[in-house]
């Protein structure tokens, strides 16, 4: 290791743009398979479209929640507003966990 490494660090090469270290980072596509063909698949909890109808069901209750306070402080305008948003966020999470009930 000369001074120059020492200093910058660079075990990723002179161009580091966000790639991976050139010593221990691997290969792109090096690493476990996805889905059930790695042998530490256990549940469907953290796959794709779990994740997406996680994301659409917290969405839709931050909207809802912003509905609610808004109505409780008599805000006609910003009540209308948010009730047609949480509407379509009520949809899309429904949409999203049937979709992910269908795959089943």
């Amino acid at each position: 290791m000369t001074t120059r490494t020492k200093i910058v660090g660079s075990n990723f090469g002179d161009n580091w743009n966000g790639q991976r270290c050139r010593m221990h980072g691997g290969a792109k596509g090096s690493g476990a398979p996805p889905g059930e063909r790695n042998g530490a698949y256990r549940h469907g909890r953290f796959t794709g479209p779990s994740l997406e109808a996680q994301k659409a069901s917290g969405a839709a209750l931050r909207v809802v929640g912003k509905w609610l306070t808004a109505r409780e402080n008599g805000n006609i305008v910003l009540e209308q507003h948010l009730r047609t948003e949480a509407v379509l966020a009520l949809r899309r999470s429904l949409t999203s966990l049937l979709r992910l009930s269908w795959e089943d």
